[in-house]
């Protein structure tokens, strides 16, 4: 076994790409990195838009998964799905190191089958030795870094999740039927979509950028999009128009500010492209609105 010095481990963080001419393998490493975390450090909550696995190459420390805390040690693998909100720490009494692999799986989330993962997500391959070695050999080719050593863990993470597939697939059978499964991956996909609603209904009179919003939720301005639309029916676009047309709606009716004041307020700089899009969303203009429906005595018109 290679030993591994702590220094080079501090200094390795870096990023592996399949050169241009090389084909794509079924499930490609995108990212690869080894951090370290103590009880004064750890990552912010976040959420990708690819599996992550982390394997714990020392020390102890805490994983929080979708609200739950497990203890985590030296030879634990973390499973974290697309989608999941999780974060790291190291323990009060020493610090965790742990290796991060990045993977793209070309499939959605609903091809579960395609994903491994049990019931807790942590699984210990100090039992599963040819799993643990696997692991052991991805770190010690990122170390070393010969020739080829793109393809080697490209190699070794491909069968990596066929093993992780194996010896999962008997305790999905047993924890889950394939309707609450297919359950489970809804409920999931609900939770982020609920989040971004949250985010969208407290910032809507702001200049949102879709890119600006997929960051804070750490996945990709793409699959914010397709997720949100896929859930919804509507594009976060169209979702911050009906919020801004339904607090104009209401402004206009009870209140007296005026339609410039109320577009500007909203986020719309060009008055007339407020008018065009109140219009298409409701059938009139604003002042028609105004004059139809104010609660106000001797409203202002404009």
């Amino acid at each position: 076994m290679h030993k591994i010095r702590n220094q080079t481990l501090r200094r390795l963080k870096m990023h592996i790409h399949m050169s241009d001419n090389t084909k794509a393998p079924p499930s490609q490493v995108n990212s690869l990195s080894v951090l370290q975390f103590d009880s004064n450090r750890q990552t912010c909550a976040h959420m990708h838009d690819f599996l992550e696995i982390g394997f714990v190459i020392s020390g102890k420390g805490i994983y929080s998964l979708t609200g739950i805390d497990y203890e985590i040690s030296a030879g634990d693998l973390i499973v974290a799905l697309p989608g999941d909100m999780h974060y790291e720490s190291g323990s009060a009494a020493e610090h965790i190191e742990i290796l991060f692999l990045g993977i793209q799986i070309p499939c959605t989330l609903d091809h579960k089958t395609d994903i491994p993962f049990d019931s807790s997500r942590i699984i210990h391959t100090k039992s599963l030795p040819e799993i643990h070695q696997l692991l052991r050999n991805i770190l010690i080719e990122s170390l070393e870094q010969k020739d080829m050593y793109e393809r080697i863990i490209e190699a070794e993470v491909s069968k990596l999740l066929v093993l992780l597939k194996r010896i999962t697939a008997g305790s999905l059978r047993k924890h889950y039927s394939e309707e609450s499964l297919s359950d489970l991956i809804k409920l999931r996909k609900l939770k982020v979509v609920s989040q971004i609603k949250d985010y969208l209904e407290n910032n809507f009179s702001q200049n949102i950028n879709l890119g600006d919003a997929a960051r804070k939720f750490y996945i990709s301005p793409q699959h914010l999009a397709r997720l949100f639309k896929e859930t919804t029916g509507c594009t976060p676009k169209q979702y911050i128009t009906s919020l801004r047309i339904e607090s104009a709606r209401e402004q206009l009716v009870n209140t007296r500010d005026t339609i410039l004041s109320i577009a500007q307020n909203l986020g719309y700089d060009n008055i007339h492209y407020f008018y065009r899009i109140f219009r298409k969303e409701t059938g009139c203009t604003p002042m028609q609105y105004r004059a139809a429906n104010s609660l106000l005595p001797e409203s202002r018109q404009e």
